[in-house]
């Protein structure tokens, strides 16, 4: 009998994410002031020409003033107060300064806002996602939602009958069973939310080739933003098991980080964050025996906890 764990394992920290998000509001704040201190420090000269005065060391004194009538910046305008940055604009030309850039891609953020709507936006219904990677490549194949109406916590009992195979649940968190039946010749496993009911059932063939039993539909993976998050530093801990290794069951191989990082680049943690969500990550091998790796995926679980 294989001894599957349930193992957290930490993926990158978020601090880095939320550091760009953050300054897109104060970088607007930052224009606008830039905007006052030309309407307040320009144009103090009738002949349009900065007095000698003005080469002092105060900040006051050392920004691009312009004059009124001549538009040209004196000589003294090039100090090294914070406030000289070299970025202000007038308010004539419409532009804003480099400092008003950065954050996260509007088509992103668009993503990301639809995600939580889709996730969050189900009255009193407890759901998962359920997204599919190819092993080799990582590439996303499809992802859906599944969810269970009243949200009442299940018994192993129950979520055995719910799966095809029953077997024996090798999780060790109270928030779902992970049941397991080796196949003999046909077996197969199923990811069973303690409130989000029967997420994901799949067979599992000796020297064949099993088939995903539930879900049954699964939408388009351009949804999910791929890349939207590349190499972003985000704090996700998940539980790992492989299905096709009985040496180390509660840990992935390499071969699986393709499809780690296409998940962790998606829109999928940050629209999420905050919400109490638990996150698995299963080889799926489809075959035993003779390990297949072109049918073979990686599988990802974000359920709802609370």
């Amino acid at each position: 009998m294989r001894n599957f764990q349930y193992s957290f394992i930490r993926a990158r920290s978020l601090p880095a994410l939320l550091l760009p998000l953050a300054l897109l509001p104060a970088c607007v704040y930052i224009d606008g002031q830039i905007g006052q201190l030309d309407d307040e420090t320009g144009g103090e000269e009738e002949d349009g020409e900065s007095s000698d005065e003005s080469t002092g060391s105060s900040p006051e004194s050392t920004g691009a003033e312009e004059s009124a009538e001549d538009g040209e910046s004196s000589d003294e305008s090039t100090g090294s107060s914070p406030e000289s940055t070299g970025a202000e604009e007038s308010a004539e030309d419409g532009e804003s300064s480099d400092e008003s850039t950065g954050g996260v891609d509007p088509e992103c953020e668009a993503l990301m806002d639809d995600l939580y709507t889709f996730f969050t936006d189900v009255e009193d219904d407890f759901c998962a996602l359920v997204i599919r990677n190819d092993y080799q490549t990582g590439e996303f194949i499809g992802w859906t939602m599944r969810c269970h109406p009243d949200g009442a916590p299940l018994t192993l009992e129950q979520a055995q009958a719910m799966s095809t195979w029953g077997g024996q649940n090798f999780s060790e968190t109270e928030d779902h069973y992970l049941l397991y039946a080796p196949p003999g010749d046909f077996g197969g496993v199923a990811f069973v939310g303690d409130k989000s009911g029967l997420v994901f059932d799949a067979s599992i063939v000796w020297d064949g080739a099993g088939d995903i039993n539930v879900p049954d539909e699964f939408m388009d993976p351009a949804l999910l933003g791929p890349g939207c998050f590349e190499g972003a530093n985000l704090g996700v801990e998940y539980g790992a098991y492989d299905l096709s290794n009985e040496s180390v069951p509660n840990s992935l191989p390499p071969e699986a980080a393709p499809s780690i990082d296409a998940v962790l680049g998606s829109v999928l943690f940050p629209a999420l964050q905050g919400y109490p969500t638990t996150t698995s990550i299963l080889l799926y091998p489809r075959s035993v025996g003779a390990f297949d790796p072109s049918n073979a995926e990686i599988i990802t679980i974000i359920n709802r906890s609370a």
